[in-house]
């Protein structure tokens, strides 16, 4: 794999590509804390829970007699076996050979810790994490097209084929530079229609309290719809910086070289 001439703009356009992959994982760690949040608020304070709920016909009883049971039997045992059984694979995994005592000592603290922690979680917010949802729909619009802006960067994106393999060689480069021209003019044209748009919900959003928000959450629409227009216009950028010769092409790799750094990489670790 030869290395591209480096152009102009190329040390610019990965300064910003690290900056959005800094932002998407920022956010899909951000994103997948809160939802397992609320998940485990939703599932830990439903009563009947669900597990008293199938296994009550089981022993002809009912959800409400064994909801205690569960809550005080069943659940801690549940929580032990699952911390015992990670902390052996991790020993295993570590080769740190972690003795069977130890293990049970630690496995016992950690489901008490848990527990502990999710009653306090319950009681403090006794209503749950309700913005959930509507707060990992606009980190999931933000992972999508910072993802999109990435992969262009990368050469990865879904690239617009023009019948390449049908024309004589030396017009490929140029069918391939004039289906970038045309993607990238594209993703321009929608980038304007996102400002338009943008603009629309920030008029909105001025004209009154409480108007332009997202619901739960309450954040004005505008602000986290910035990101189309952005992401759009640097795939815009990308696409015709390639075709005009102000980027470097991107440089893909097969797949075999991708395993071979993969297993480069775990080899030096070890």
């Amino acid at each position: 794999m030869k290395p591209n001439t480096q152009k102009p703009l190329d040390s610019v356009d990965a300064l910003i590509c690290k900056a959005e992959k800094s932002i998407a994982s920022f956010l899909f760690l951000l994103m997948s804390l809160v939802v397992f949040a609320d998940v485990l608020h939703r599932v830990f304070s439903r009563t009947p829970g669900r597990l008293a709920t199938m296994i009550a016909p089981l022993i002809h009883s009912t959800p409400e007699a064994m909801d205690p049971v569960i809550d005080r039997a069943v659940v801690p045992i549940l929580f032990f076996i699952t911390a015992f059984g990670a902390i052996l694979s991790r020993s295993r995994a570590l080769k740190t050979g972690i003795g069977f005592g130890k293990a049970t000592v630690q496995a016992v603290l950690g489901s008490l810790g848990a527990g502990l922690a999710i009653i306090a979680f319950i009681k403090l917010i006794p209503s749950g994490l309700v913005w959930s949802p509507y707060f990992g729909l606009s980190c999931l619009l933000w992972l999508g097209l910072l993802g999109a802006s990435i992969a262009t960067h990368q050469g990865q994106h879904l690239a617009l084929e023009m019948g390449e393999k049908l024309w004589p060689e030396k017009l490929r480069p140029g069918v391939s530079k004039f289906a970038s021209l045309l993607v990238g003019g594209f993703c321009l044209v929608i980038s304007v229609l996102a400002v338009l748009s943008v603009k629309d919900h920030y008029a909105d959003w001025s004209s009154g309290p409480g108007a332009g928000l997202i619901p739960s959450i309450e954040w004005p629409k505008w602000a986290v719809y910035l990101v189309i227009p952005y992401c759009f216009f640097m795939m815009g950028f990308r696409f015709l910086g390639r075709s005009i010769g102000l980027l470097s092409d991107a440089v893909k790799k097969d797949e075999a070289e991708h395993i071979q750094e993969i297993l480069a990489t775990e080899g030096e670790s070890k």
